[in-house]
């Protein structure tokens, strides 16, 4: 809420792969950190990006060529 008024907004993921490490930040951008899934969920701070992130873990997980 921002002075008591209610704001909305819309946020959209993209899952992806890379072929590199190397990163380019904007000006946006403190900061960024590769993690193996399990330490990405002790880094992140909220539910539903953890429940987000275990929802693509499962997605990979199941469409995954043994």
């Amino acid at each position: 809420m921002r002075r008591g008024e209610e704001i909305s907004k819309v946020v959209t993921y993209f899952l992806a792969s890379v072929g590199y490490e190397e990163v380019v930040l904007s000006e946006e951008h403190d900061e960024y950190g590769w993690y193996p899934f399990k330490d990405a969920l002790g880094v992140l701070k909220f539910k539903n990006a953890r429940g987000l992130l275990i929802a693509a873990e499962q997605f990979l997980n199941k469409n995954t060529p043994a």
